[in-house]
């Protein structure tokens, strides 16, 4: 018998989030559909999160693209985006 991790949660009408923190599903996806990979999610944009937790959110997302797309649909209500800066390293 293999273990199972639930790697995100529904939180009423507020979307979806990996599960025990504030980050949410669209935020990670976003980044993966720019091209980032798992690995620099983590390091670069949510170092909260645990490699596992990204990896796991990203394939919670690809399994079910359809009910959680975060692309909001043509004229209708859709996920509020905001711009983002990519983060700078401090020497």
């Amino acid at each position: 018998m293999t273990a199972s991790a639930t790697y995100v949660e529904r939180r009423d009408d507020e979307g979806y989030w990996v599960t025990g923190t504030r980050v949410s599903l669209d935020s990670v996806v976003y980044r993966f559909l720019e091209g980032l990979s798992p690995e620099s999610i983590q390091a670069d944009c949510f170092p909260a999160l645990t490699l596992e937790q990204v990896y796991g959110a990203i394939t919670y997302y690809l399994h079910n693209r359809a009910e959680v797309n975060p692309l909001p649909p043509a004229g209708g209500r859709g996920v509020r985006t905001v711009p983002r800066a990519r983060p700078r390293r401090i020497p």
